[in-house]
């Protein structure tokens, strides 16, 4: 039997003593019953649709070589359907060492033997990247149009380097990715070249 003490001080959060009493029926404990049943199931609700608002803005990204004419370069696009905030890039060779953008941009400029050139990079730190946007890394602008050997070098080049890209979406989660250049070239000019 529950003692009177505990049930003063139970009887503030839930008014056990109803069912202490010989009126408590069959109704009243279907009652509660169903009650707790629908608290259980909007919590579960509420779990699943916040899971499936942080599904429905995710942001995702993809690493895009741009083979052009009169320019070449590498950009960052998100295809997902929400901004990637915090975006930081890192790129390594693939003995794991860290090499900047400029750098890469630079290497790229020496191999294709560009010596005019209008050069563009971007520091990827702390960028937010909005849903369907580019952001380009770098792109070098020739005076004169690249031939098919020079998408070759530069595509075989960009096949050594990894790109890690960090970000958190709008629920703040991190999200992280590496990403490599490892398609054919032949496929990738015969899909993309403009």
């Amino acid at each position: 039997m529950i003692s009177l003490s505990s049930l003063c001080i139970i009887e503030k959060y839930i008014p056990i003593y109803y069912m202490c009493e010989s009126n408590f029926t069959f109704a009243d404990a279907a009652t509660i019953l169903i009650a707790l049943i629908a608290l259980l199931f909007s919590f579960q609700q509420g779990y699943y649709n916040r899971k499936h608002n942080s599904l429905t803005v995710k942001p995702i990204l993809q690493l895009e070589v741009k083979l052009h004419k009169n320019k070449i370069g590498i950009s960052i696009r998100n295809v997902g359907n929400g901004p990637a905030l915090k975006t930081k890039i890192t790129i390594k060779d693939l003995n794991g060492k860290k090499i900047n953008i400029p750098e890469l941009s630079e290497m790229v400029r020496t191999k294709l033997q560009i010596n005019n050139t209008k050069k563009h990079f971007q520091g990827i730190t702390g960028v937010v990247i909005m849903s369907k946007d580019c952001l380009k890394i770098f792109e070098l602008q020739p005076d004169n149009e690249f031939s098919d050997y020079d998408y070759k070098t530069f595509f075989n080049l960009c096949k050594c380097y990894s790109f890690h890209l960090i970000y958190f979406d709008l629920y703040k989660k991190n999200h992280s990715e590496k990403e490599m250049i490892d398609l054919n070239l032949e496929d990738y000019l015969f899909q993309n070249r403009e």
